[in-house]
C-alpha cells in the first residue's frame, strides 16, 4: 500500500494556509474579543482551531506505529540503513545548530528584547507543569530513560513520538522473527496480521489527510482568537524572536535542504514546489508530528520510495 499522492486542488495547502493566517488577522484585529458571529467571539473559536491540531497529534501517533510495522513486513530494513538514517539526523541537527549559533551570534537578538519583556507579562500565562517540576536534565541515562514508558498505552496518551518508534521497532523485531519461521496456523496468523496492519496504516493515513485539509481554517481561528486577546501590539514586541526564528527554519528548510536535494540528484526548484506544503503547515501549527500526514504525501509526490519517506518522515522526525 503506498502513501496517497498530492490530491489535486486549485490552491496549494500552503498557500491556504497563509490565506488562513491572514485572514486571522484581520479578524483578530477587526473584532477583538468582541462577539462578530451570531454572538460567538474569537475567543470561541480558537478552542475550535486546536481541535485540529489535537486530531493531528492523535491520529500522527498510531500511525507511525503501523506505518514502521508495515515497512517491516514489506521491506528489509538492514541495520546499514539504520546507520544511514542516524548519520543523516546527525548532519541535519548538526546544521540547524549551526544556523542557529550563527544567527545569534550575528544579530544579537537577545540585546535587542532589553527593556521589552516587562511588555510581555500581561500575555504571558502560567507556566506548564513539567516545566516547573525542575525535572529537566542533561543525563544522556536518565533522558533514555525517560524515552521506555511505565506502560505500553503511556507513549500513545501522551504522544511520545520516540517512545511509540523505539516500542514499533522492537514489535516489528518480533513479527519479523516469528514470521520467518512459522508454519501451519501461526503462519496463516502472521499473514492475517500483516493484512490488518496494512488496512489500519491505510485508515489513519485517509483521516488524516481530512484532517490536514482543515488546517488553514484551523490556523485561522487561532490566530484570530490570539490577536483578538493580544492585539496587534504583541507583535511588535515579539517581532526580534519571531524573525530570528523564521530566519533560522527558512535557512534550513529553504536553502540547506533544496541544496542538499541538488547534491542527490533532484532540482533545488522541484524540491522546493513540493515541500512548501509540510514547510508552511508544520510553521503554522508548531508541530512535525501533527504535520506527518502532509509530509508523507509531499514525499510521494516527490518520487521518493514509500521505504525512504516513511524511514525519514516516521522514525526521522
Amino acid at each position: 500500500m503506498s502513501t496517497p499522492p498530492p490530491a489535486p486542488a486549485r490552491f496549494s495547502l500552503a498557500f491556504r494556509v497563509l490565506g488562513g493566517v491572514a485572514i486571522g488577522i484581520a479578524l483578530g484585529a477587526g473584532f477583538g474579543t468582541d462577539p462578530w458571529l451570531f454572538g460567538v467571539s474569537n475567543g470561541d473559536l480558537g478552542p475550535l482551531g486546536m481541535l485540529v491540531v489535537r486530531a493531528l497529534k492523535a491520529l500522527a501517533t498510531p500511525l507511525i506505529l503501523f506505518a514502521i510495522l508495515d515497512s517491516f513486513y514489506k521491506t528489509e530494513i538492514s541495520g546499514r540503513n539504520g546507520l544511514q538514517l542516524a548519520l543523516v539526523c546527525v548532519v541535519n541537527v548538526t546544521v540547524a545548530m549551526v544556523i542557529g549559533l550563527l544567527i545569534l551570534n550575528l544579530v544579537h537578538p537577545g540585546s535587542l528584547w532589553v527593556g521589552k519583556l516587562d511588555a510581555l507579562l500581561p500575555f504571558a500565562g502560567s507556566a506548564p507543569a513539567s516545566a516547573a517540576s525542575g525535572a529537566a536534565t542533561l543525563s544522556p541515562l536518565q533522558n533514555f530513560a525517560a524515552f521506555i514508558p511505565k506502560s505500553i498505552v503511556d507513549p500513545f496518551s501522551q504522544n511520545l513520538v520516540i517512545s511509540v518508534v523505539l516500542f514499533a521497532v522492537f514489535l516489528g523485531s518480533g513479527l519479523r522473527s516469528i514470521r520467518a519461521g512459522a508454519s501451519g496456523s501461526l503462519a496463516e496468523a502472521s499473514r492475517q496480521f500483516e493484512g490488518l496492519v496494512e488496512l489500519a496504516y491505510a485508515v489513519l493515513t485517509r483521516m488524516l489527510l481530512w484532517v490536514a485539509d482543515l488546517m488553514p481554517v484551523a490556523v485561522c481561528l487561532i490566530v484570530a482568537d490570539v490577536v483578538g486577546k493580544a492585539g496587534l501590539e504583541v507583535f511588535a514586541v515579539l517581532q526580534v524572536f519571531f524573525f530570528t526564528i523564521l530566519a533560522g527554519l527558512l535557512l534550513q528548510a529553504l536553502v540547506y535542504y533544496p541544496l542538499l536535494a541538488g547534491l542527490c540528484g533532484m532540482s533545488p526548484a522541484r524540491y522546493l514546489r513540493g515541500a512548501l506544503d509540510p514547510v508552511v503547515t508544520g510553521v503554522s501549527c508548531n508541530s512535525s508530528l501533527a504535520t506527518m500526514p502532509v509530509t508523507l504525501r509531499a514525499l510521494a509526490g516527490l518520487g521518493v520510495g514509500e521505504r525512504s519517506a516513511r524511514l525519514s518522515a516516521c522514525v526521522g522526525t
